[in-house]
C-alpha cells in the first residue's frame, strides 16, 4: 500500500548533495530552482554508471527564477539592460499555478503531472523577498524600517506555505532544499532564512525536517574519508524531527537513503 505524502525541509552547508539526493529520491518532479546550476551535480550523476543503472530520470520539469528572470523570461529596462524581476509576485505565480494544477487533477481522478514539487533553494529566495519588501518599508521620515519587513516576510511566509501546503492534500510531496549556516572561516555555508521567527515558523508546518552533513574521519594510512548521511535532531537552531519516525529510530539514519528513511516513516517519496 502506497505512503502517505507530506511537505519537507532537507537542509544542512553546501556540498553536501541535498539537491543531489532531492532529485534522486523524488522522481516525476518539478523543480523551482533559485539558481541556474542548482541540479547540475544531479545531471551530472545521471549520466555516470551508477546513475544509469538506478532507473532515476531527469527532472520532469525545471523553472528557474533568479534576479532577472522567471522561466527563461527576461525584460530590459529602458536602457537595455535586464530589469529585475519580482520574487514576490513570480513565486505567487508559480505556487498558484502548481497548487491549482494538482488539486484539479486530483478532483477530477486523473493521475498527477508531478508527485513532486521541490523548491531549491528557500534560503536565497526567502531573501530576496525580504530585500524587496525592505525597499517598501520606509517610515513617514522616509527611513527604511526593516522590523516593518521582518513583520511582511514573516506573513508573507505564512500565506505562501498555506497555499503550496494544498499540493500534499492533492496527493504530491513538498519539499523545500535549505541552508543551516553562514559561512565561517573553513567552514561551508549558504543563504538562511530572514530570520529565525521564520525559519521556525516554516519548519513548523513540516512533518519532515533533515539535516544533511558531510562526516570527516581519518582513513588507511592517514587518508581522509568523507561521507554524507542523514541525521534528524541534530542542529541547535534548526528544529529537526521527522514525524511517522519513532526517536529510537533517528540513530538508524546515518546508514539509510532518503528513500528507505521517508519510507520507514510511512511517507512515499
Amino acid at each position: 500500500m502506497p505512503g502517505r505524502k507530506g511537505g519537507f525541509i532537507y537542509f544542512g552547508p553546501p556540498g553536501t548533495g541535498k539537491s543531489t539526493e532531492a532529485r534522486t529520491a523524488h522522481q516525476n518532479a518539478i523543480v523551482l530552482e533559485t539558481g541556474a546550476n542548482n541540479g547540475l551535480y544531479y545531471d551530472r550523476w545521471l549520466l555516470s554508471e551508477t546513475g544509469k543503472a538506478s532507473g532515476c530520470k531527469p527532472v520532469k520539469k525545471t523553472i528557474l527564477l533568479d534576479t532577472y528572470s522567471f522561466g527563461g523570461k527576461v525584460s530590459l529596462d529602458p536602457n537595455g539592460h535586464p530589469a529585475p524581476v519580482s520574487q514576490i509576485s513570480s513565486f505567487e505565480m508559480f505556487a498558484q499555478q502548481i497548487t491549482s494544477k494538482c488539486l484539479s487533477e486530483n478532483a477530477s481522478g486523473q493521475p498527477l503531472t508531478y508527485s513532486n514539487v521541490i523548491v531549491d533553494e528557500v534560503g536565497t529566495l526567502w531573501q530576496r523577498v525580504f530585500d524587496e519588501l525592505l525597499a517598501q518599508s520606509v517610515t513617514d521620515k522616509g527611513k527604511i524600517d526593516s522590523r516593518a519587513a521582518y513583520g511582511l516576510v514573516s506573513t508573507w511566509s505564512r500565506r505562501i506555505l498555506d497555499l503550496l501546503r494544498n499540493v500534499v492534500a492533492a496527493g504530491a510531496n513538498l519539499i523545500l532544499i535549505a541552508h543551516d549556516q553562514e559561512p565561517d572561516g573553513d567552514r561551508k555555508g549558504g543563504p538562511q532564512f530572514p530570520s529565525q521567527r521564520v525559519m521556525r515558523q516554516i519548519t513548523s508546518d513540516m512533518d519532515g525536517v533533515l539535516l544533511r552533513v558531510l562526516l570527516e574521519g581519518g582513513g588507511i594510512d592517514g587518508a581522509k574519508t568523507s561521507k554524507r548521511i542523514w541525521r534528524a535532531h541534530a542542529s541547535n537552531s534548526w528544529v529537526s524531527k521527522l514525524r511517522g519516525l519513532p526517536d529510537t529510530s533517528y540513530a538508524q539514519l546515518e546508514s539509510m537513503s532518503l528513500v528507505d528513511i521517508l519510507r520507514e516513516a510511512g511517507y512515499e517519496p
